[in-house]
């Protein structure tokens, strides 16, 4: 059995016996209840896929482990049909899948795109007309909305052209009399080289009656459209567009209101040089943050704030489906929403859907949409898409289709809208249907999450931070003498849980080699929380020394009965055990240098949620029993998954490494 060619028989002769009498090895069995389980559950994990990623790797080595064993099964001396069927299936499917996911970075992000659509048709509050080779083209011009223009009092916007083209005219989008008065106006409307307008390419003068403005409508004003030209505008030349009142005056200039959805990341935004809200557009003026607030619950109040931000909006752009995929599965908290969002997308509240924008996997003249869509999304007049074929596939995590690959949608408000229209689509009476409790009443009967006032005490009186860790220790004074004792501790936890690995795995190649540092944290790490969790032991150095203790003599009392079986292994596998230990080094020391290059767990840009892990990282360190106090809130404990930081605090605590560096060794280590 110890020669290399008589063991692979041996072990194909036991993988033949197996299928024949279809009696599947223990981890096979385990891939293929995952696989039926991912595969029963569907959408139901848009929201916890994520957290299964690591696990990903370990099921496509168990499905190249039963194509091999499959591939090397023999039935009377001939190859059988199956083998070859799944051995294709998986090889070219994971390929076309892999080809048709990377063809999404091949393109521009949908907000990109939809941004780029934005500047060149929505209304700002001047659109320069302009007539290139292949097509009429539009400018839309940054002026700050609400701009008054009055008789010596002119409005300049800077603008210049992306391709030569003839200049044919100019309009004002929204344009009101902010006096009232039923006289008209007359406005002079020009384009110039220089800011004055003394040197005019292109100039004209009409009397415009605006209207004054309105209340509780959207409608800022009218537009009036000067024609201009034809003059041919050059690209790289700096223009001016001036606006004054030649007579009478003062006028308004109003822009396109763009009512975006809360918690997402909606266009237009920053790109190409332009500043979607530094004049170009504006939120909602009747909203706190300028957005449409939908997760709030629905009330009388929240049904009269949305009627007044769909009088006010201009267009409604949704960034992703975020909301209107996630509220549609609590009907009876959101009645009123969901039917906001029906009558939307079927066009009952007079809005229509003028852009759609996808970047879904695709190859070829095919594309598989992959994003949950609750309601049926209407043609819309400009379609931004991967491929024409569509082939729908189930739901993708949220990951995808909210950050990853995103469909954006526009809608503008039509002539067929009105405030009436509105409340008769959303009528109070879905307000009666709202089934709605009080967390208090939810957890009911449940314990809450707050520490009895004997619990709460024994964690404020746990112990100081310098009397945890030495500020001035050499692990905490040298980053590098750090990362090296964090790396042998690990190691040598590695060590100590070996044998048992060795024993309870006997058909790896490697014995669980690859496998003892992750068996060894996870061992002192569990009994030091089990521990302090059952309140036997607190969570002190002591309680993790003693973990490490009782690992020892498992691992050692294994290893004094099984030493020669484990000898001959050492002595037989060294090389192997050479490479393991070769690239966790290179692993771990190439990502903490990384982290050493930034360790900062704050960015005012990407911070992302690296403040909270690092508060319930601090508050898993300094608690005396599990679980851990909340740090957000002052008497409670931690009512959320919390066993990572247990991972690291215990290590920071065994070394006496502090929290700050302790953070950045973790992903280190994590990595490797």
């Amino acid at each position: 059995p110890h020669h290399r060619h008589t063991r692979r028989h041996v072990g194909a002769d036991l993988a033949l016996r197996w299928l024949r009498k279809r009696e599947l090895p223990p981890l096979l069995l385990l891939w293929a209840w995952g696989t039926g389980y991912f595969l029963y559950q569907g959408t139901q994990w848009v929201k916890s896929m994520r957290y299964l990623l690591p696990v990903y790797p370990v099921f496509a080595l168990f499905a190249a482990w039963l194509v091999v064993r499959l591939w090397r099964g023999r039935n009377g001396g001939r190859r059988k049909v199956g083998p070859y069927v799944a051995a294709g299936v998986a090889v070219v499917g994971a390929l076309v899948w892999a080809v048709a996911f990377l063809s999404v970075y091949t393109r521009p992000h949908t907000r990109i795109a939809a941004s780029r659509w934005i500047f060149e048709n929505v209304p700002t509050a001047a659109t320069v007309h302009l007539r290139t080779a292949d097509a009429e083209e539009q400018i839309q011009l940054s002026l700050a909305p609400g701009t008054f223009v009055a008789e010596g009092a002119p409005a300049v916007a800077v603008f210049q052209v992306d391709r030569e083209g003839d200049l044919t005219g100019v309009t004002l989008n929204y344009v009101v009399d902010p006096g009232g008065d039923p006289e008209p106006e007359r406005v002079r409307v020009a384009v110039a080289t220089d800011p004055a307008g003394e040197t005019a390419l292109a100039e004209a003068t009409a009397s415009i009656a605006p209207p004054p403005p309105a209340t509780g409508s959207s409608r800022r004003g009218e537009a009036f459209t000067f024609p201009l030209g034809p003059q041919r505008l050059i690209p790289g030349t700096t223009y001016y567009l001036i606006v004054e009142a030649a007579e009478g005056g003062p006028i308004q200039l109003f822009t396109s209101v763009l009512a975006t959805e809360h918690w997402d990341w909606p266009p237009p935004l920053r790109v190409d040089g332009r500043d979607p809200f530094g004049g170009m557009y504006r939120g909602l003026s009747t909203s706190s943050d300028g957005t449409l607030q939908l997760y709030h619950d629905d009330t009388l109040e929240k049904r009269e704030n949305l009627l007044d931000w769909l009088d006010e909006a201009d267009y409604i752009i949704i960034a992703s489906n975020r909301l209107y995929a996630s509220i549609p599965r609590l009907p009876t908290r959101y009645p009123l929403t969901i039917a906001y969002y029906q009558a939307l997308f079927s066009g009952e509240l007079g809005f229509e859907l003028v852009a759609d924008f996808t970047s879904y996997p695709s190859i070829g003249l095919f594309q598989f949409p992959d994003t949950e869509e609750p309601f049926p999304v209407p043609e819309a007049l400009c379609q931004y898409r991967a491929a024409p074929i569509s082939v729908p596939m189930p739901p993708a995590e949220e990951a995808f289709s909210v950050y990853d690959h995103p469909r954006v949608l526009i809608f503008r408000k039509t002539s067929a809208y009105s405030r009436q229209r509105a409340a008769a689509a959303l009528p109070v009476s879905l307000l009666d249907h709202v089934v709605w409790v009080t967390p208090r009443q939810a957890t009911r009967g449940v314990r809450e999450a707050v520490l009895d006032p004997e619990t709460w005490a024994q964690q404020q009186a746990g112990g100081t931070w310098s009397a945890m860790f030495d500020r001035e220790s050499p692990v905490n004074r040298s980053s590098a003498l750090a990362a090296a004792v964090w790396y042998l501790t690990v190691a040598v936890l590695g060590w100590l849980a070996f044998p048992l690995l060795f024993v309870a795995l006997p058909r790896l190649q490697d014995r669980g080699y690859g496998l003892a540092r992750t068996f060894g944290v996870l061992v002192v790490a569990y009994l030091t929380w089990l521990s302090a969790s059952l309140h036997l032991l607190p969570n002190t150095r002591g309680t993790i020394l003693l973990s490490v203790v009782l690992l020892a003599g498992a691992g050692g009392t294994v290893a004094w009965r099984r030493w020669e079986e484990l000898r001959g292994f050492l002595q037989g596998r060294w090389r192997l055990i050479l490479v393991y230990e070769g690239l966790f080094l290179v692993l771990f020391a190439a990502w903490a240098w990384v982290r050493s290059l930034n360790p900062d767990l704050w960015h005012p840009v990407v911070g992302g949620e690296k403040p909270m892990d690092f508060a319930y990282l601090n508050a898993v360190v300094k608690s005396t029993w599990f679980p851990p106090y909340d740090p957000w809130f002052a008497g409670g404990y931690i009512n959320y998954y919390y066993f990572g930081f247990v991972l690291v605090s215990t290590l920071a605590k065994l070394v006496g490494v502090m929290p700050s560096i302790a953070y950045n060794l973790a992903l280190a280590l994590f990595y490797a």
